[in-house]
């Protein structure tokens, strides 16, 4: 019996050596397994912080393509009252030379009549 009994005492701390890596291996297992689900929790809301980001984004691209169309408007009202104001001015020059010749005709006028 000596030998057999030391051969079932070395059997059975093998076994319970082997239970022991095995009870480790599920712990490990387990922790592994929150942290996987951690992570798994961290992408899902950065992946919807930027989906939110990306909506917003794409919203402020809508209202600045708004802005610069109302600008270009804006732009080509302006350089119509631009023409407006030197077309105007251009007029009133040309009524400005237009009272000169009718003044200078008057006085042409008056001292024809005093002769």
């Amino acid at each position: 019996g000596a030998p057999r009994d030391a051969l079932l005492v070395k059997c059975r701390d093998a076994i319970e050596g082997l239970h022991r890596e095995i009870e480790e291996e599920r712990r490990l297992r387990r922790e592994m397994e929150g942290e996987y689900i951690k992570w798994q929790r961290e992408v899902t809301r950065m992946t919807d912080e930027l989906r939110d980001k990306d909506y917003k984004i794409t919203k402020q691209m809508g209202e600045i393509d708004g802005l610069q169309a109302s600008l270009q408007s804006q732009k080509k009202k302006n350089s119509g009252l631009q023409d407006e104001v030197f077309e105007r001015d251009l007029l009133q020059e040309q009524v400005n030379q237009l009272k000169l010749t009718v003044q200078e005709s008057q006085l042409e006028y008056e001292a024809l009549i005093k002769e």
